[in-house]
């Protein structure tokens, strides 16, 4: 089996899992991102690993068009075709369009969670519904919003696009940042740094708390940075391979994300990360979260935007530090079950084989 794997996220090594999980099984997989771009519109991006093909792209519309595809494409003749971003884009059209003509099955990825309105966004849509042999969904509400458009609820399936490395996410302490840190209690945040991951409110809850034994990390880039860096102790973006001593160096792990108008939490990846690796995770209800953390059993939800509840529930995990342990053991027994590279792979593989049937 030939797989051709395209998009931007897989200029990010993390992303790239699934797919080096299928070379190794003997399969034929090419991943081909741009060299350079801006990512989920806050970071810029460089592709620097050798193991993915560089793609020449231009613009249409001040979007970023992927023409070169088309020859990488009818130069490697792949049986499956999948495209890692959202079926609203010309590159799902234009990509599904190719995989028409050379003959192979073509399949996208959606996280959009949110129903939104517009004419040429439902044309776009249905196009690529139209010329996929299979959809995968994200998150339950990217997958319902797919089949309301008119995707076939048999070929679509909620299903992530990588697995967590549960092997490199680990219970294990981080002794040379406990050696700065003592004995505070670290609450972290890594992320994208922009106003709709609520790190503000973090930053305001534990202005109430008011203790002087408990530090906030916030790691990651955006352009919200400059007005959070001297609210709290800002790591700046950390190389993802770095990413498991981030996590084994805090207690808590907090993703306080807020629903816009046009935008609620999709899935949370560094959330899955922390829980592999044994921490307590504390999340706003904001969007899928509630897919990957359940309250009480793996982790701890409170209402998004309520700093006296966000307060509350940090007290409350602090105080009863004793009683985590099997909420810890939960939150890491969920992830290695059910989203390791593995398992993440092995369903991606039955459901490559079925399509050529």
């Amino acid at each position: 089996m030939k797989i051709a794997v395209i998009g931007r996220v897989l200029a990010n090594s993390q992303f790239r899992y699934t797919w080096e999980e299928l070379k190794k099984r003997g399969y034929d997989v090419r991943m081909y991102s741009p060299v350079k771009f801006i990512y989920q519109g806050s970071e810029s991006m460089e592709l620097k690993d050798e193991g993915v093909l560089p793609l020449k792209c231009g613009k249409i519309f001040g979007k970023l068009f992927f023409y070169d595809i088309i020859f990488k494409l009818a130069e490697f003749k792949p049986d499956i075709v999948y495209f890692l971003e959202e079926p609203v884009e010309i590159n799902s059209v234009f990509i599904g369009i190719i995989s028409k003509i050379i003959g192979a099955k073509y399949c996208f990825i959606t996280w959009e969670n949110i129903w939104r309105k517009g004419v040429l966004r439902n044309i776009m849509n249905r196009i690529s519904i139209s010329l996929a042999n299979h959809i995968f969904a994200g998150n339950e509400d990217a997958k319902n919003f797919m089949i309301k458009r008119g995707a076939k609820k048999e070929k679509t399936t909620k299903l992530v696009h990588t697995g967590i490395d549960t092997q490199k996410f680990r219970i294990k302490n981080n002794n040379e940042i406990r050696k700065i840190t003592k004995d505070k209690i670290i609450i972290g945040y890594a992320g994208r740094i922009v106003e709709e991951k609520g790190i503000d409110d973090v930053i305001y809850a534990l202005k109430k708390i008011k203790s002087k034994n408990i530090a906030f990390i916030a790691a990651g880039e955006g352009p919200y940075k400059d007005k959070i860096m001297n609210k709290c102790f800002y790591a700046g973006k950390i190389e993802h391979e770095k990413m498991p001593g981030f996590m084994n160096a805090i207690n808590i792990f907090v993703y306080p994300s807020r629903t816009t108008g046009v935008w609620k939490e999709q899935w949370g990846y560094s959330i899955a990360e922390a829980m592999s690796s044994g921490k307590i995770v504390l999340v706003s209800d904001s969007g899928s979260m509630n897919e990957i953390v359940e309250d009480g059993k793996t982790g701890f939800f409170f209402k998004e935007g309520d700093i006296e509840d966000l307060k509350e529930k940090i007290e409350f995990i602090i105080k009863n530090k004793g009683k985590m342990e099997r909420l810890k053991k939960n939150a890491r027994d969920f992830i290695a079950k059910n989203y390791s590279i593995k398992k993440i792979a092995d369903m991606h593989e039955e459901i490559f084989k079925k399509m050529l049937i």
